[in-house]
């Protein structure tokens, strides 16, 4: 989910990362994360899916969330 807004000198678009589960691929948003990402101190956390299966979150480069299977 994008929006986009206009500001002095061009526009501005926002976007939501989501991370995909690797084995239901449910899109997993920030907001389901994001406790534990800001009590971490390292760059990944584990989370479990409502699969009941536990996966890794971390972020790329670009900050978007990238799961994987644990």
């Amino acid at each position: 989910m994008s929006k986009t807004f206009k500001i002095p000198n061009g526009i501005l678009t926002l976007s939501e990362s989501k991370a995909e589960c690797p084995y239901c691929e449910r899109k997993i948003s920030f907001s389901e994360i994001e406790d534990t990402w800001i009590n971490q101190e390292s760059n990944h956390v584990k989370i479990k899916c409502k699969c009941k299966n536990l996966i890794g979150v971390t972020s790329n480069i670009k900050g978007d969330f990238v799961a994987y299977k644990l």
